[in-house]
């Protein structure tokens, strides 16, 4: 099994979840991937070829032969990799032992998506103190097992939390995409390592729907994919937030 990062890096950096990726596999390259399949690609289980291969480049506009020879000679960051294993097994173990789903497990704990959970799990985000408490009741654990040394937890976050920010506001705040569709646009930014979350106003969301009708408009042209559609809607996007939150 080999050391890599690069796949689930290009997903991260995009704010993807495994099944977004997979849904837009299938709907713009005609393929036949579940999660299951990006789950043992990016821990180096099996390694995608062919057409599979393929799609990655395309989408992120990466060679494939690139994406091969990083596959073959990741050794970036391994003892980072090798630390974050254990701290990701810590919430999802304890999960798995109490039977919840991610779904579940954020629910309980106050979140809106499963996104937070799969992120604290993967080792790019914190449990918020705020939230420590309702971890340690739903997975029956103590607070010393869940984060051992909290400020030791925060440290390593912090140098991990490799996503490049959806949007840096004039006041140098960073703010990151977690649901874009017709009925929520959310986002979410840490100020002293605690997670606020921000989430368009229903006004709001008709105003940048309203303007998207005009850009797709514009932009109906059978030489423009969904995938680089989805890319001006998200860039669209970006600039409306910004200008929002420059207001404030």
């Amino acid at each position: 099994m080999y050391k890599n990062g690069i796949l689930r890096t290009l997903r991260l950096e995009k704010r993807l979840s495994k099944e977004e990726l997979c849904e837009i596999f299938n709907r713009e390259y005609k393929l036949k991937i579940n999660k299951n399949m990006i789950s043992k690609w990016e821990s180096g289980q099996i390694v995608p070829t062919g057409i599979y291969l393929s799609a990655y480049a395309r989408y992120f506009n990466i060679s494939s032969g690139y994406i091969s020879s990083l596959i073959e000679n990741s050794t970036l960051n391994e003892k980072n990799l090798e630390e974050s294993v254990d701290e990701i097994n810590i919430v999802k173990r304890l999960r798995e032992e109490q039977g919840l789903s991610q779904e579940q497990l954020a629910e309980l704990t106050g979140y809106k998506t499963r996104k937070r959970i799969e992120e604290i799990e993967e080792g790019i985000s914190i449990i918020p103190e705020s939230r420590i408490s309702k971890f340690v009741k739903i997975l029956k654990t103590t607070k010393e097992i869940l984060v051992k040394d909290n400020s030791e937890s925060k440290g390593k976050v912090s140098e991990k939390r490799f996503l490049k920010p959806d949007i840096i506001l004039e006041k140098g705040r960073e703010l990151y995409f977690d649901v874009i569709n017709l009925n929520k646009i959310a986002l979410h930014y840490y100020e002293n390592e605690e997670e606020k979350i921000i989430e368009l106003t229903q006004d709001q969301l008709n105003e940048f729907n309203k303007s998207m009708g005009i850009i797709n408009i514009l932009f109906d042209s059978p030489y423009i994919t969904k995938a680089d559609k989805f890319s001006l809607k998200r860039e669209a996007l970006k600039c409306y937030v910004k200008s929002l939150m420059n207001k404030e």
